[in-house]
């Protein structure tokens, strides 16, 4: 049994799909209510995958210690996947004019993660995912069939590391068939785009995409500087895992 937390996301949806298809045993968890955990006998689940996108509530701490120790306890295989796809949607509102949440979960992000590492109780196997902008070819055309986008001005050198959806769930069945050493991995497909040239490589691939106008306003959602660190994949690499990643070109075909 894969007991997947979370699951209301692009990558839940990826997850159920394939374990559907592989006719593995999982459930989807879309609440934070632990009984929803302890009701399933421990003996029968295989791994536990948190899904920690940037729109998830930013209380989340205090339930995902209650899942690590549970993991830890019953030697269940834990993996948390934390992406920032939804950055994307704020960069493209133009209503959204404060960061106050996002700052708060970046905060409570990093106290979890500290606590991991000075946790003396862990799960034999444990795996953090970091990557960056998760997309499918029917999320980008939701995020950009648009007429007209008003984005802050700042944000017109802005780059952004696309990961396709597939690439995140292929690491993450990969962790889940193999016993790697535990620890923070990064994923990343170097495939950093500016706004308008996403919008041209989208404009050259797909004949029926429409290229919105954009306007670069003085007011809106300024892309945090965190959100563009850098990630390089060597811990991954070193860990045998030499799997291609899609280019951006690839991902929309």
């Amino acid at each position: 049994m894969i007991l997947i937390i979370g699951a209301n996301s692009l990558i839940g949806e990826a997850l159920g799909k394939y374990f559907t298809a592989s006719k593995e045993p999982f459930t989807l968890i879309t609440n934070s209510d632990f009984s929803n955990i302890t009701h399933f006998s421990p003996s029968t689940v295989e791994a536990i995958i948190c899904l920690k996108n940037f729109d998830c509530k930013t209380d989340f701490f205090e339930f995902d210690l209650k899942l690590w120790d549970y993991a830890a306890t019953h030697a269940i295989k834990y993996i948390a996947v934390f992406d920032k796809t939804y950055f994307l949607a704020k960069f493209l509102a133009a209503n959204c004019t404060t960061s106050k949440n996002i700052e708060a979960y970046a905060n409570a992000l990093k106290k979890f993660q500290d606590w991991i590492c000075i946790r003396s109780q862990k799960p034999f196997f444990w795996y953090g995912i970091q990557t960056n902008v998760v997309y499918d070819l029917a999320s980008i055309f939701q995020w950009f069939e648009q007429e007209k986008i008003q984005i802050h001005r700042q944000n017109q050198q802005v780059s952004i590391d696309w990961i396709h959806v597939e690439d995140v769930l292929k690491l993450i069945v990969w962790f889940i068939r193999n016993n790697k050493p535990s620890g923070f991995y990064t994923l990343t497909g170097s495939f950093r785009r500016t706004l308008e040239e996403t919008l041209e490589v989208l404009q050259t691939k797909k004949r029926r995409f429409n290229k919105p106008e954009i306007q670069w306003v003085e007011y809106g959602y300024s892309y945090p500087d965190f959100v563009q660190n850098e990630y390089d994949m060597k811990f991954l690499r070193a860990s045998g895992y030499h799997k291609k990643l899609k280019s951006f070109e690839e991902g929309i075909r």
